[in-house]
């Protein structure tokens, strides 16, 4: 987005001092983080709550546990697998794992 609609996005989600918000981003050469609506949503919720625009890891991090916190409630409300089909899904994997002598499942821990 250019300057022109972030100003007048920033002020559709009632930000106060759209001015200073876009100045700060252009100051911190930030303003290239504000290209679409919902990048520009977290970048006004970053700076009502410190009224500044922070280091560019700051606040992409942040973002990043808000957007992870987000989905796992999200996730949390959905239907779960029953056990039995999720007993029945893992047996029939393994027995491809055998059948086929190929790993198709590994641990995020181990190297494959």
């Amino acid at each position: 987005m250019d300057r022109k609609q972030i100003l007048i996005l920033a002020k559709g989600i009632c930000l106060a001092d759209t001015e200073t918000f876009v100045a700060a981003l252009e100051h911190k050469e930030n303003i290239f983080m504000a290209a679409t609506p919902r990048d520009l949503e977290w970048l006004t919720e970053y700076w009502r709550r410190h009224n500044s625009i922070g280091m560019k890891w700051d606040m992409m991090a942040g973002q990043r546990r808000r957007e992870a916190a987000r989905a796992q409630r999200t996730h949390y409300y959905k239907d779960t697998l029953p056990p039995d089909q999720s007993r029945t899904g893992t047996q029939r994997l393994a027995a491809a794992n055998a059948l086929c002598a190929s790993r198709i499942l590994s641990c995020l821990t181990q190297r494959c």
